[in-house]
């Protein structure tokens, strides 16, 4: 599966071929991706259970994967690692982004973690205006690298785009309605938007 871990103490089933691994109590355990295409992915995680069969290995209490510019939280804190080193897609996770200011939290995303440093994903970006709950949909968002340099001093950055017809009736603020393309970039907090307004106003 091309993963190192921490986690020293295991219990072997050879008739069954599986080896549940066990963390200590106080600490979680670290699991280090060493495909060379994967920059060194690392998490955490309380357990994990490996079926020698099938080469999968199924990792659960993980509290969040960092890819990119982005803290991605698996849902139920579950990660599963197939042969080769390639970590499932990430179904109905949390991913906020950037790490350091957290402007952006997208919901119900489906994530596909590709390496320390590039994901792709899908998912609900919530917009909420006061009396009105909405959510933009995001289905392309890309963390990877970025800017000019040697790709190992590149920064990374989650950029994101969607799109809202006018049938959806969003608003981006109390009397401002909108339909067009709206994009995300971690590095800013505000959003960026691509199309036309209607301003609700009340005839005078």
């Amino acid at each position: 599966n091309k993963y190192s871990t921490s986690m020293n103490e295991f219990a072997w089933n050879m008739k069954k071929e599986t080896i549940q691994f066990k963390s200590d109590p106080n600490t979680l355990g670290t699991f280090t991706s060493t495909h060379p295409d994967q920059d060194s992915l690392k998490f955490q995680g309380k357990d994990a259970f490996y079926d020698i069969n099938s080469s999968e290995l199924a990792i659960s209490g993980v509290p969040f994967v960092v890819s990119a510019d982005a803290f991605i939280y698996p849902d139920n804190g579950l990660a599963n690692i197939q042969k080769g080193g390639l970590m499932s897609k990430l179904e109905n996770a949390k991913i906020i982004a950037d790490t350091t200011n957290k402007y952006h939290v997208i919901n119900r995303a489906n994530v596909e973690v590709m390496g320390r440093k590039y994901y792709t994903a899908n998912g609900y970006y919530e917009y909420n205006i006061k009396g009105k709950e909405q959510e933009i949909e995001f289905q392309n968002i890309v963390g990877q690298r970025v800017g000019k340099g040697k790709r190992s001093e590149k920064r990374t950055v989650t950029r994101a785009t969607g799109m809202v017809t006018e049938e959806q009736e969003f608003f981006i603020d109390q009397k401002t309605s909108f339909q067009g393309t709206i994009s995300l970039n971690a590095e800013s907090k505000a959003l960026k938007f691509d199309g036309f307004a209607r301003l609700e106003a009340e005839k005078l």
